[in-house]
């Protein structure tokens, strides 16, 4: 298993040596940083991506309990609800437990 530096992780616009804000954004942890995010031609703005990238630690927390969520509510609610509903929240469950792997795993 992949180990992730524990969040927050914040976003913070990049200076030069000169003091000049510069197109790129730096993502920091408490631990240090965690990378930088220049502008590329034809990309996504560097903040967005920066801040995506810095979400990172909360998005897979809540993915995590989201995924417990959903097979406490398949659990409960085998022959009360319909099985093709059931199903369809197992399907998201498996969904959600295959990006959580990725992501722990580098898969």
């Amino acid at each position: 298993m992949l180990n992730h530096t524990p969040g927050p992780w914040k976003c913070y616009n990049a200076k030069g040596n000169s003091g000049r804000i510069l197109k790129k954004w730096r993502v920091d942890s408490p631990g240090g940083p965690i990378c930088t995010v220049e502008e590329q031609p034809k990309a996504f703005s560097t903040m967005d991506t920066a801040v995506l990238i810095a979400s990172a630690p909360e998005l897979l927390e809540a993915l995590q309990e989201a995924e417990k969520v959903i097979r406490w509510a398949v659990q409960v609610s085998k022959g009360r609800v319909k099985a093709e509903v059931v199903g369809g929240w197992q399907y998201h469950a498996d969904k959600v437990h295959a990006v959580i792997d990725k992501a722990e795993k580098g898969a």
